[in-house]
């Protein structure tokens, strides 16, 4: 085998990559995210993980792409739970390995349940439908419609303040989303307790995804938040194919063949 061939099949066969693999199948998880610090070519990279996941018995519907600072982030979303996010920077001192400034994510049940509890959102009452009804026909929502429609967005998120419970304002999401001509997709949740939000997101199969980032808010029932540069940056604006595509562009990545690539598979799955 060639160096690189050995190289990634010592990843696959590594303690950190054996402890991945058992987080890859907990139903708790809504979200399993892995940080890696590698050289291989981001095209390569995305079609090892793809087949792999495929041999590991997990079935990608969706697969969107981000660039979030110097990092780039391959999300295969999944017909079970979790699903798969890898995030990756450059670095030339290894082929692959864990980021060393970078961390295991792991969002599922327990911190909705504690996010929800904390939050103690109200449940929804009839003159909300109103208010979300008026949302829905605002100039908002149409902005949104138009990153569905855009060729370029691949993900985005619809920033968004409210103090309603957020399964029922996914009742409200996931009609809209259907009237959109966007898919049909079950809603999953992502608690993210540190920006005091719960992200309601679909991913239906075959086209892209979304998230609406439900910002806990005393007195609002469903309307714009006004976004930071931040804000715009993390996905405000809309994750681009263009983006991506200079993002890679920037650093020498490592081209490792087809061929490489399957005797990599042969030996790991």
């Amino acid at each position: 085998m060639s160096s690189v061939v050995e190289e990634l099949v010592d990843f696959f066969r590594s303690d950190y990559w054996a402890e991945n693999m058992e987080l890859m199948h907990r139903p708790d998880l809504t979200l399993h995210e892995v940080m890696l610090s590698t050289s291989v070519h981001p095209v390569t990279l995305e079609y090892l993980f793809d087949r792999y996941l495929a041999a590991a018995g997990k079935q990608v519907v969706n697969v969107g792409h981000a660039v979030v600072g110097e990092r780039g982030l391959v999300k295969y979303y999944t017909a079970d739970r979790p699903s798969f996010f890898l995030m990756w920077k450059y670095g030339n001192e290894g082929l692959i390995g864990p980021d060393p400034d970078g961390s295991t994510v792991l969002l599922g049940d327990a911190g909705e349940q504690a996010y929800l509890a904390d939050a103690a959102p109200r449940r929804i009452t009839d003159s909300d439908h109103r208010a979300i009804d008026r949302y829905f026909d605002s100039e908002h929502w149409e902005e949104m419609l138009a990153k569905m429609r855009s060729s370029d967005i691949e993900h985005f998120h619809a920033y968004l303040l409210t103090e309603v419970h957020p399964y029922d304002l996914a009742e409200r999401c996931t009609a809209a989303v259907r009237q959109a001509g966007y898919g049909e997709a079950e809603p999953y949740y992502l608690p993210r307790p540190d920006i005091g939000s719960m992200w309601i997101g679909y991913a239906p199969p075959g086209t892209k995804s979304m998230e609406f980032v439900a910002t806990h808010t005393p007195g609002a029932v469903f309307e714009p938040q006004e976004l930071t540069a931040a804000d715009r940056a993390y996905g405000g604006d809309g994750f681009t194919v263009t983006q991506l595509r200079e993002f890679v562009e920037k650093e020498p990545y490592l081209p490792v063949t087809l061929s490489e690539a399957r005797a990599v598979l042969a030996e790991v799955t």
